[in-house]
């Protein structure tokens, strides 16, 4: 390498003699070069082979946003694949407010492949769920090279088979506030979406169909929507709903959600229904419709100078029709404010920080904690007039999300009375809808929501300080047993 002969004999060409304090680099470049070359071929190699031995953890890896590329002009949703199920679980590992194992999530998803294709008849030998380390990359890649060969040589609806593993996914969160959208049942369009209206069969039901845990028979109608289509067909408060489509909704006293649920398809729907005190039941037949929608709040004076406001919703504009009515009904001569907040499916935070900022002021009604743990105090709008009225609120199991936030700033503020039943603990915290690249979208919480004290009301729901079950009879004879309850409080 680079030796230079001490006596050098080579004929017809000049052999130069090392110079004095030359050095061997000095002598041969194209050594160095070449030696340079390997040493860095050497250090490549090492480096690849420790990347290998341990690969990295990267957050945020093909997951979804919340402004989809899909929607920028030319672009469309690209095909359901086993990429769109990598996206999900990115998305769910990188936005939801908990620490999740990600070989838990792997494990839903195998779930819901392996339920649909035995659902298709193409059950595969090799569907099964690979050995999993609980390093999140080398999980994924296990589970992906299972997926690409266990549907190598299926023909499947690719939509449907990546919908089922994206649905267990997400329904494996137990949470009610993370939902699964597929992009197929995004605007479908029709009567739902004509403004002002309302799409379905009209009925409220003595029990929330979500709230199915605690439900006993008999299933009742709580309630008819006015202009819908029970209410057309002559059906009342207190009616017994006896069968569904000639299917008792109840088995053994339990009930039987994929009877009760059949209420809330599109499809017509047979009912035997009998009125309290009747001998006999009669049969109708209901097709899910569009009809009024119902309004965020109505009102109306009471005897005893009690204002009765029922909201169905927190929507921008709720709290300023709840001042208004508070404002015509003279707010100093009323003797107290009832609000029936009964079948409140929530809605938008800042509103029902609004309606609560009417009753007190400079108090925290809530707390947000977000996944790395970095606590938010929403406190109460204290621009906002303050009423000084006696408050009685109706709740019930289908007041659920904000409406449940209300009824816990009353109880945690000592702001008034609850009257009826607990209300549905669904209140995981404030989500936002995250977009697939085949358009689905994945609705996921960003943190948790804690009450004024402290207390965690997911799951658990707020206790009523007056308990009261209204009855089939009571409600054929046109009694409100909740609402008489809360007129003797007040």
């Amino acid at each position: 390498m680079g030796k230079v002969s001490e006596k050098p004999e080579l004929q017809g060409r000049e052999t130069l003699a090392p110079l004095p304090g030359r050095q061997w680099w000095q002598q041969d470049s194209v050594t160095l070069v070449r030696l340079a070359s390997v040493v860095g071929l050497i250090a490549a190699v090492f480096l690849y082979l420790a990347w290998r031995a341990t690969p990295p953890t990267v957050l945020g890896t093909s997951s979804c946003d919340t402004r989809p590329s899909w929607l920028e002009p030319g672009r469309t949703p690209a095909p359901s694949s086993v990429h769109t199920i990598e996206q999900a679980y990115n998305c769910i590992l990188d936005t939801y407010p908990a620490t999740l194992d990600n070989r838990r999530l792997l494990q839903y998803a195998m779930a819901g492949l392996v339920g649909y294709l035995v659902q298709q008849h193409q059950d595969q030998h090799n569907a099964v769920l690979p050995a999993l380390t609980g390093n999140r990359q080398t999980d994924w890649q296990a589970f992906q090279k299972t997926y690409t060969t266990m549907t190598a040589h299926l023909s499947l609806n690719q939509q449907s088979l990546v919908g089922a593993a994206i649905t267990e996914m997400v329904n494996g969160l137990h949470d009610n506030h993370a939902h699964y959208i597929p992009f197929s049942n995004l605007n479908t369009g029709g009567s739902a979406s004509q403004p002002n209206t309302q799409m379905g069969l009209g009925i409220v039901l003595s029990f929330d169909p979500d709230q199915l845990a605690d439900a006993a028979p008999p299933l009742y109608i709580l309630g008819v929507d006015p202009g819908s289509p029970a209410e057309q067909a002559g059906l009342r408060p207190g009616d017994i709903i006896v069968t569904i489509n000639g299917l008792s909704p109840f088995i053994s006293q339990k009930p039987v959600s994929e009877i009760i649920n059949q209420l809330s398809d599109s499809k017509p729907v047979q009912l035997q229904i009998q009125h309290p005190g009747a001998a006999d039941t009669k049969n109708v037949r209901l097709i899910a419709a569009a009809y009024p929608a119902l309004p965020l709040a109505s009102k109306r004076l009471l005897p005893g100078n009690i204002l009765y406001v029922r909201l169905t919703r927190f929507k921008t504009g709720v709290a300023d029709q709840i001042r208004r009515a508070v404002q015509e009904a003279g707010a100093a001569q009323l003797k107290g404010l009832i609000l029936d907040l009964r079948g409140n499916g929530g809605g938008d935070v800042e509103e029902q920080r609004r309606v609560i900022s009417m009753f007190v002021h400079n108090q925290i009604i809530a707390s947000f904690v977000d996944k790395q743990g970095q606590r938010t105090d929403q406190r109460t709008n204290d621009s906002l007039p303050l009423f000084h009225i006696r408050l009685v609120a109706l709740i019930d199991r289908g007041c659920a999300s904000a409406c449940d936030a209300t009824a816990t700033d009353i109880h945690d503020l000592h702001l008034g009375r609850l009257v009826g039943e607990r209300t549905a603990g669904a209140v995981s915290g404030p989500s936002t809808d995250l977009f697939l690249d085949d358009g689905g979208v994945i609705g996921l919480p960003v943190a948790f929501m804690q009450g004024p004290a402290g207390e965690i009301v997911d799951g658990i729901g707020v206790p009523p300080d007056d308990e009261v079950h209204p009855t089939p009879q009571a409600l054929a004879a046109g009694h409100d047993p909740v609402l008489e309850k809360a007129l003797q409080d007040l």
